[in-house]
């Protein structure tokens, strides 16, 4: 409702109150409108979050998206399309942080919210990648029927993103079922 509703047709001729009100609207949709709208789109909607929204996402689905790396996981080096050399070991020392990209992080964060809702049947999970990976391909799961799904994705996916979803549980699925990924 706009406070621009509240001029009646009892103070059309009234023009110092008509100028107060209008102006009162201008001030709350500059200071007030505007910064819900701001929040909806920069921090509450995932599709067209920024770096804080990202970072308030992280913190209510409590998903660290700074230290995903432990020690030996992070690639310096390999050979293949994921950069994996000798199952995923590597010749670095310590550990890093996954730097994951921000569309990355965005898939990382909408997959952790999707096992949180859902229901881990196939379908959901299938919907679940079609929105999680709207802009890098796509992909679908497959049920093999005896206690696995595989995910799969129609394009390579970076070694970075593989490593968050082998070395954390955000892929969603149903207890006891084992998780494969290619692709």
């Amino acid at each position: 409702m706009s406070i621009k509703e509240a001029i009646t047709w009892q103070y059309d001729k009234a023009p110092a109150l008509t100028s107060l009100i209008l102006s009162k609207d201008t001030w709350y949709f500059k200071n007030d409108d505007q910064f819900w709208i701001n929040w909806y789109y920069n921090g509450f909607n995932l599709n067209t979050a920024n770096n804080y929204g990202i970072g308030l996402w992280a913190i209510i689905l409590n998903l660290p998206l700074e230290i995903f790396a432990p020690l030996g996981v992070t690639p310096v080096w390999g050979f293949g399309p994921y950069n994996e050399n000798f199952h995923y070991a590597n010749f670095a020392s310590g550990a890093g942080s996954l730097n994951l990209t921000k569309e990355e992080k965005i898939i990382v964060l909408k997959m952790a919210w999707y096992r949180y809702v859902g229901n881990g049947t196939v379908p959901f999970i299938n919907g679940a990648i079609a929105d999680a990976f709207v802009n890098v391909g796509g992909g679908y799961v497959l049920d093999h029927q005896d206690m696995t799904i595989e995910y799969v994705f129609n394009q390579p996916i970076s070694t970075n993103l593989r490593n968050a979803f082998t070395n954390y549980n955000i892929l969603p699925s149903i207890a006891g079922v084992k998780t494969l990924i290619r692709a």
